[in-house]
């Protein structure tokens, strides 16, 4: 919901699904319209642990301010930190296809070849049948819960194959 509301406030446009790799928002202004800025892996790192605080200057805080909507209440999974097992942060990944990459032109897709043939939305007018594309725009999803082990990224890969590849799971 809280993507929703934040596309109604400014012009239509949706949230970026995720930030173009330079993380320097002085160098790329542009990601700090991405709806997080952290990158998960299994490391020991910052990222696993206190995204919480990276949510809360993200563009869609003000439209939830919880960071435990980011993370499933079943997820036990944990990070090694200095020999003791922390939990991690977040489980949520946003559908690469609603937002794309940050770019100063909008939402893209990465320049990524497999990525072509399915459209990016930009705007919230652009789900609801402004934009043709080989999968309906009712077949996609904005948001889901990954599974502990392709975290990885914030953004989710092959959403768009869901639709012309029903029951199976990519990740």
């Amino acid at each position: 919901m809280a993507w929703r509301l934040y596309a109604e406030d400014n012009r239509d446009q949706l949230v970026f699904a995720s930030d173009d790799g330079d993380r320097n928002l002085n160098s790329s202004p542009w990601n700090a319209y991405s709806w997080t800025l952290t990158h998960m892996d299994n490391s020991p790192g910052p990222l696993q642990l206190g995204s919480d605080v990276d949510l809360m200057v993200r563009p869609l805080w003000q439209y939830s301010k919880s960071v435990g909507i980011y993370k499933c209440c079943a997820d036990t999974s944990t990070v090694l930190v200095n020999g003791e097992q922390k939990a991690r942060v977040r489980t949520m990944s946003m559908n690469l296809y609603v937002g794309g990459f940050a770019s100063d032109h909008g939402g893209t897709d990465g320049n990524w070849p497999w990525a072509a043939p399915y459209v990016i939305y930009n705007k919230l007018s652009d789900i609801s049948g402004g934009k043709p594309s080989p999968v309906p725009p009712n077949s996609g999803f904005s948001w889901t819960n990954a599974r502990t082990s392709s975290i990885g990224q914030l953004y989710v890969l092959h959403a768009g194959l869901l639709a012309t590849q029903p029951g199976r799971i990519w990740f």
